[in-house]
């Protein structure tokens, strides 16, 4: 819906996936709206082939680089960032944070974003989600790790370090959750929660990182100096 949102608002949108049924749906959508959009099969990895000599003012990734490996991934947000023009914004939206206690998205269990992945495999068998709990007796182990790294798998600051640049220097203008607080009641409840402090926490080992690199899901906006 974020393509067709933009697409509303004057913007000459393209959008990109691997999974073509998803992106039949996308053409009937943005059909039914009446829109020009350029949908398009293709890996995140591969967009500098794809787009060749285009750069772009706004980029996001929705709800999508928890999804991919970890190669696809460093590569996707390397590539998309050079591709960026200067002053133009790089967004990402719900993407569940490595750091968080608890995983409200893939197996629904503890401190499962802090296991490494063959740990991870093994102990994914008491997620309450069946999807994923019948995981470890799939005899095709690499068949098992790769839908347990494709149905979501957190991410973290370190990815941005290593892909784009160090954190602390990123102009992180915008976020999701930074915008709902403004809500005072939204606000003090967040104040009063077991998150604040858990926040708190891990803002003693990186303050000088933005906040929203410590929120339960990662969804923010940086501009590109």
């Amino acid at each position: 819906m974020s393509s067709v949102a933009g697409a509303e608002q004057g913007c000459i949108v393209s959008a990109i996936d691997i999974h073509e049924p998803s992106l039949k749906v996308a053409r009937i959508r943005a059909e039914c709206y009446g829109l020009s959009i350029d949908i398009r099969n293709c890996n995140a990895t591969d967009i500098a082939e794809e787009f060749k000599g285009v750069n772009f003012d706004l980029i996001i990734f929705s709800a999508s680089i928890e999804h991919m490996t970890h190669s696809e991934r460093m590569k996707a947000m390397r590539v998309s960032w050079n591709m960026l023009s200067k002053g133009g914004v790089w967004a990402i939206s719900h993407t569940p944070n490595r750091l968080w206690y608890y995983d409200c998205h893939t197996s629904l269990l503890p401190f499962f974003h802090w296991l490494p992945d063959d740990l991870a495999l093994e102990y994914v068998k008491n997620s309450p989600r069946t999807l994923y709990s019948q995981l470890a007796r799939v005899h095709d182990r690499e068949a098992a790790m790769e839908f347990l790294i494709r149905g979501g798998r957190g991410i973290s600051y370190h990815e941005f370090a290593l892909s784009i640049m160090d954190p602390e220097k990123l102009n992180v203008y915008s976020s999701l959750d930074g915008y709902i607080r403004k809500n005072p009641l939204r606000y003090l409840a967040w104040r009063m929660s077991d998150k604040y402090r858990y926040q708190k926490i891990l803002r003693k080992a990186g303050p000088k990182i933005h906040q929203a690199f410590y929120e339960e899901l990662l969804s923010f906006a940086i501009l590109k100096d």
